[in-house]
Formats: structure tokens, C-alpha cells, sequence
């Protein structure tokens, strides 16, 4: 039988889990987002580049 203490404590280290999880998610896919945009850009002046502007 686990006291209300151990049961807080899973609980909260479950919560913790999956908050710590959900937020590297957040952050990845932000970075992720701001490297396809610089991508984007350089794609751009490379084409201005090669176009000769």
C-alpha cells in the first residue's frame, strides 16, 4: 500500500515528465521552424546571386 506522500510524489514526478516532455517538444519544433526559415532566405539571395541582381 503507498502512503499519500508516495503517491503525491509519483504523481507529481509523472507530471513533471510530461511536462518537461511537451515542452522540449515546443522548443524543437520552434528551432526546426526557425531554421527552415533562414533556409528560405538564403535560398533567395542565392537565387538573386545567380541571377545577377
Amino acid at each position: 500500500i503507498r502512503s499519500y506522500a508516495t503517491q503525491h510524489y509519483f504523481w507529481e514526478k509523472g507530471k513533471r515528465a510530461t511536462f518537461t516532455y511537451n515542452t522540449r517538444e515546443v522548443v524543437i519544433k520552434a528551432k526546426a521552424k526557425t531554421s527552415v526559415e533562414r533556409a528560405k532566405r538564403f535560398n533567395e539571395e542565392i537565387k538573386k546571386i545567380l541571377q545577377g541582381k
